[in-house]
């Protein structure tokens, strides 16, 4: 009808009009733009019309002549809700939240009864981290009209930032109900899963949503991710890689390829990743803390390149903040100090048990402690933790602001970063200095670089003297060491060498294979070639991907080292298996210059020998540390061909071995390093000395 009536009348506005609206439906935008266009040449005061050219254009991406558009409709028709909820959209895509929520208020009081309009609102609500109004908003909508998919799909979203997964999961599956198809339900459903810690569940929703919805490139995206928790690092680039062939600026996919690539030890590969994801937002908080962190890694990078990275993206941010300075904390020298632990990884993780240490230790008379964790999937170390602090915090879905404010609300005297540039890292509260004084320590092995932190607690061994030069944060030195290890009370007992019944050595490394790179392996090989029909032994979750295990099997065999004297376990059920596995290593191999840290401590108290080989860099120095605190600094060497010599010379020495596993334990209890108590007071001194200097001076 509508062609017919253009046949006769060739500029008929409404046909031009509605014809351009269907070729819109049809994918067809430029015909609908020039449609629409002719419709406003004949009729220029007909404020719909404007409003479907600014809604044509905004689909073409063309978005400040949407605007326009837009702008022009709402002239000739103040009262016309449909023109300020499209501007609301198209201020959300310029990411201009506060102007996105005004223009969907403003829709809303024209017309209050569109649950169209209440799920534009409830989005932008939900940008501004609102996210108790946004699901008031998405509860109204719903009231008026509760079949919409879209607004379950939306409530789900807010949910999932909110940290209620259970309730996400359901408004998921509501929207499914409601539309099989839903893509962003379907996806959602996936991140809810993963974010519960079922895995296995959240790839197969995943699964089911690229099966329905093959160029969505966010479900690619949270398949990858669910991939790499897995340990399937090879389906997991697949995923990012084809996220990206689908949407090749989506940055956080580039920034999560990078973490890939890092896991995989391609550090190069891994730095670039990150570099084209900062190319495409350079204020993309994650890619910056994912492309300092792999710097650690790279054995090419220098301390004066690390330096200057970190310090870089430290001066960057702080001119992009506003930095508190009214803190408002009694200065009383001597009060109990409330010290606020900000972490991702409150539970079965290094963090987690080094900071049980801590809790378990401390004089609750002295120091409070208030955590704040980001820890979705929590565990019975969660609980534990949880039990000995004085406050806890769950931060998911808290806008970095929101956290700033509950950390100044609840008078946080030393406010202490446990993440550093590690993955769902806080540091954009920190850089608002919500607290008097600020701390790293324990979670990042090198300068933050971000000025608003204050200290850096470190050991004699981890920052020598003159390594203070490449820190932004004041290093305070702990004297005896920068952590305490509280064994498990659960850990086997241990075993003797397994020489004795094999009659071959067996070297061991359970560290993160992002550690494991191609140095390392060039000598670890030099030790196999030293040690005839000894083998290696390495443990971590990737390896349960078979990918994994013939990249090394033929970054070995490079080395001339055959496949089979390479033994890969893919870590272990429980911490008491893992912990038992170190019965099957006669010599622990530390990895460079990232070496290791709890998983050096955990060898050291299986009676493993640790072999490090230390430079200027901290990562590489946690083993130096541990090793020095147990008088066991023969371990340590100090080039590479030391390395090879210390490794083949225990090799050849099984008394020493024995003697090693018979003694160790008992040295290690004996020690610094667990000795709960000791620390504890040197933790508390150091804080103390911090806090004394804020009092006197306003500044630390």
């Amino acid at each position: 009808m509508t062609k017919k009536l253009l046949r006769l009348q060739p500029d008929h506005a409404d046909a031009l009009h509605l014809l351009g609206l269907t070729m819109r439906q049809a994918g067809e935008l430029e015909i609908a733009a020039a449609l629409i266009g002719r419709a406003i040449g004949q009729c220029p005061s007909v404020a719909s019309y404007h409003c479907s050219l600014g809604e044509v254009l905004k689909d073409q991406g063309k978005l400040d002549g949407a605007l326009a558009a837009l702008d022009k409709a709402i002239r000739l028709d103040p009262e016309f809700a449909q023109a300020h909820d499209s501007r609301g959209t198209i201020f959300r895509v310029l990411a201009r939240p506060e102007d996105s929520l005004a223009a969907h208020d403003r829709a809303l009081e024209i017309n209050h009864d569109s649950p169209e309009i209440l799920n534009n609102l409830a989005v932008a609500l939900m940008d501004l981290g609102r996210l108790t109004d946004a699901l008031d908003a998405f509860d109204r909508a719903l009231l008026i009209n509760a079949d919409l998919a879209e607004i379950h799909s939306n409530r789900g979203t807010c949910l999932v930032a909110a940290g209620d997964m259970k309730s996400a999961l359901a408004a998921f599956e509501r929207a499914i109900e409601i539309d099989p198809a839903h893509a962003d339900a379907l996806n959602g459903r996936g991140a809810a899963l993963w974010n519960m810690g079922r895995n296995e569940d959240a790839l197969s929703a995943l699964d089911e949503c690229v099966r329905l919805n093959p160029d969505q490139a966010q479900a690619h995206n949270n398949r990858g991710t669910v991939l790499r928790d897995l340990g399937q690092l090879g389906n997991a680039l697949t995923a990012f890689e084809e996220a990206i062939s689908l949407a090749p600026d989506f940055a956080q996919a580039h920034s999560n390829r990078g973490s890939v690539l890092k896991d995989q030890a391609r550090i190069e590969d891994s730095l670039a990743a990150c570099r084209r994801a900062l190319e495409i937002d350079p204020d993309f908080a994650e890619a910056h803390s994912n492309y300092l962190f792999c710097l650690n890694y790279d054995p090419s990078a220098d301390d004066q390149m690390l330096f200057q990275a970190h310090r870089d993206w430290g001066a960057r941010v702080s001119r992009q903040t506003n930095v508190f300075t009214d803190h408002a904390n009694a200065r009383d020298p001597d009060k109990v100090l409330r010290v606020g632990l900000v972490s991702n990884d409150f539970r079965r993780h290094p963090v987690g048990y080094l900071t049980d240490a801590v809790l378990t230790a401390a004089n609750p008379e002295r120091l409070q402690f208030l955590i704040y964790s980001g820890a979705a999937k929590e565990d019975d170390l969660s609980e534990r933790l949880r039990q000995r602090a004085q406050a806890w915090r769950s931060t998911i879905g808290l806008p970095d602001q929101a956290l700033s404010e509950a950390v100044r609300a609840d008078d946080v005297d030393i406010l202490m970063d446990l993440s550093g540039h590690t993955a769902g890292n806080r540091l954009m509260c920190f850089a608002s200095k919500p607290a008097p004084v600020q701390v790293s320590w324990l979670g990042y092995c090198h300068t933050t670089g971000l000025p608003a932190i204050d200290y850096v607690l470190a050991d004699p061994t981890y920052v020598p003297e003159g390594g203070e030069r490449w820190f932004t944060e004041k290093v305070v030195r702990l004297p005896h060491s920068r952590w305490c290890y509280a064994p498990p009370e659960y850990a086997p007992e241990v075993a003797k060498p397994p020489v004795l019944e094999r009659e071959y050595i067996t070297f061991g490394s359970f560290n993160n294979l992002t550690k494991v790179n191609g140095e390392v392996i060039s000598l670890w090989a030099k030790i196999l070639h030293a040690i005839p029909k000894s083998q290696l032994m390495l443990s971590w979750k990737t390896l349960a991907d078979p990918s994994e295990c013939t990249r090394l099997r033929k970054a070995f065999r490079a080395q001339g080292i055959a496949g089979e004297r390479i033994v890969f376990i893919s870590g272990g059920d429980t911490h008491v298996e893992v912990l038992g596995q170190y019965n099957d290593v006669d010599i622990a191999l530390d990895p460079f210059p990232f070496c290791g840290g709890l998983t050096s401590c955990e060898a050291l108290w299986m009676g493993v020998p640790v072999v490090t080989l230390p430079d200027t860099r901290p990562a590489s120095r946690q083993s130096l540390g541990m090793l020095t605190a147990l008088k066991r600094t023969e371990w340590v060497a100090e080039s590479r061909d030391d390395y090879v010599g210390i490794a083949a010379d225990l090799a050849r020495n099984p008394s020493a071995l024995v003697a090693a596993r018979e003694e160790q334990r008992d040295r290690m209890a004996a020690s610094p390093l667990c000795d709960g108590e000791l620390f504890a007071r040197d933790f508390e001194a150091a804080l103390r000395g911090m806090w004394q200097q804020w009092c006197r001076t306003g500044t630390p």
